[in-house]
């Protein structure tokens, strides 16, 4: 009887063994194909067709410097660096100015998932390998207008490079919202930046988007190696 319990025990070990180095052999051959099937911005983004594609709603107590919202002024700087073309995503009913209106519509917005109409539903982003997406952070998320633009267009085969304006303390792109919302897209990190940097600092703004760019392989980093 003892001789077949150890029996019993040292093939016990040896099943155990067995299940750990299949476990250990599989997560190895996860990372392995994860990190080669990963697309970076050295092998990728150089030289490819980029559309900037962008929301940006108007306040009214910072209108004289940003007619339209920070994120506009954002987007106009990278398309000034970059030369791409680019495409402003606005609804057909226009937000309220005011904070508190417009914190309250959109937190309605997103509570109740509604999609609000856009003037241009659609936009030929065919020719286009990369599509650079900004928006303001709503409620910790991308605008509910964001989101229809995303229902109503193909991004088939698409790299997606978000950017974020944003006027409270927080560091969110909307990258992770992103990837819910296109689970078969690449989609980067990202840049956020605030709205305060954009709107009392030109140089800053177009420092930070520079770099942020350099990274991405899309301009040279003029800034590299300067004092900060």
């Amino acid at each position: 009887m003892k001789i077949k319990k150890l029996i019993a025990i040292f093939m016990l070990i040896i099943i155990s063994v067995s299940f750990v180095s299949c476990s250990s052999n599989h997560n190895t051959e996860d990372e392995t194909d994860f990190n080669t099937t990963l697309i970076t911005p050295e092998d990728n983004f150089k030289n490819q067709n980029v559309l900037i594609v962008y929301f940006s709603q108007a306040q009214e107590d910072t209108k004289d410097r940003a007619k339209n919202g920070t994120t506009e002024v954002a987007a106009k700087i990278i398309q000034d660096k970059i030369g791409a073309d680019i495409f402003r995503i606005e609804t057909k009913q226009d937000y309220p100015e005011n904070k508190e209106e417009l914190q309250k519509t959109a937190e309605e917005e997103k509570e109740k998932k509604i999609l609000p109409e856009l003037k241009a539903e659609t936009y030929d982003m065919s020719k286009y390998d990369i599509i650079i997406i900004g928006y303001p952070i709503w409620c910790n998320d991308l605008p509910m207008a964001v989101y229809s633009f995303i229902e109503n267009n193909d991004f088939t085969g698409k790299d997606i490079i978000p950017f974020s304006t944003h006027s409270t303390d927080t560091n969110i792109t909307g990258s992770e919202q992103l990837k819910q919302a296109l689970p078969s897209n690449y989609v980067d990190i990202g840049m956020e930046i605030s709205d305060n940097i954009i709107l009392t600092s030109q140089t800053e703004t177009e420092k930070r988007i520079a770099v942020w760019l350099s990274r991405l392989q899309l301009v040279d980093n003029q800034y590299k190696n300067k004092d900060e």
